[in-house]
């Protein structure tokens, strides 16, 4: 079994193929039991990290097939506060040095990663999600403000 299936998804294997035993082989009485596979060796956390940082540093540098990397229902927010789907973002020129600092990754799930990373004075936020294969479908560019001129007040 995957290690990506739900239990419900699980379920419903397993009854697909008690439907195809029966009907197919005229099988009714039958056991099928689903168990999670072992997590492959790619999908072990310092693995997955290591993936990711390479991977941002291919989507920021723009490295040629860098779009592979990308959902196709990925959305990018700038530092403007403009809104990319995948072909605006991969038709757009613009790349960034992908020289960053304090990379951080959360595990949301097995299958879903929050990154963190300072580059320059912008703060970038990714979401990764894993089918298959790792993709990128969120990236949010914020601007670090100066919080220096900023007075307490009572």
């Amino acid at each position: 079994m995957n290690p990506d299936l739900s239990v419900y998804e699980s379920h419903e294997i397993t009854e697909q193929i008690e439907t195809l035993l029966s009907q197919e082989f005229s099988v009714y009485d039958t056991d099928v039991h689903v168990e999670p596979a072992a997590i492959p060796e790619d999908e072990i956390w310092e693995n997955v990290y290591k993936k990711l940082y390479k991977d941002e540093k291919i989507i920021l540098s723009k490295i040629p097939d860098y779009e592979d990397l990308l959902a196709d229902n990925f959305t990018l927010i700038d530092d403007d506060g403009k809104t990319y789907s995948k072909e605006e973002m991969t038709s757009r020129k613009k790349h960034c040095m992908s020289n960053f600092d304090d990379f951080q990754m959360t595990s949301i799930s097995q299958k879903t990663k929050l990154i963190t990373y300072t580059l320059g004075h912008k703060s970038h936020t990714s979401i990764w999600r894993r089918k298959e294969e790792w993709h990128l479908i969120f990236h949010q560019i914020t601007p670090i403000s100066d919080n220096s001129n900023i007075e307490a007040k009572d």
